[in-house]
């Protein structure tokens, strides 16, 4: 998929990660080349908490109702939570940050600490 999904692809590809996408849908091709691996699920808007529960941190860009259900799930789960560009939200919510640059940093000392 294209977007945030593709450019954070890209980003880890590049930081010599692997990115693995786990797609909504059930082909392979709706995908981006950036990912190592991607997974159909098939489940929809159901995969969101594949994904939230899977991640050892969520950074959520923008202002989607997906996005906003990732907030959510991550926030009752306890997974770390960075927000780019949020929802009007709680400020206990997680950390706010205005670059991707600094959600990489707060990822950094989240995930250290």
């Amino acid at each position: 998929m294209g977007g945030v999904m593709r450019a954070a692809a890209a980003g880890a590809r590049d930081g010599g990660g692997t990115a693995i996408g786990l797609l909504p849908g059930t082909d392979r091709a709706e995908g981006s080349a950036e990912h190592a691996y991607l997974v159909p699920t098939g489940l929809g808007e159901l995969r969101n908490g594949l994904l939230v529960r899977a991640a050892d941190a969520v950074v959520a860009v923008g202002c989607s109702w997906g996005t906003l259900s990732e907030v959510a799930l991550a926030r009752r789960t306890g997974v770390p939570l960075v927000l780019l560009d949020p929802w009007d939200l709680p400020e206990d919510v997680g950390t706010v940050v205005v670059s991707p640059s600094e959600a990489l940093g707060a990822l950094e000392r989240d995930l250290s600490g």
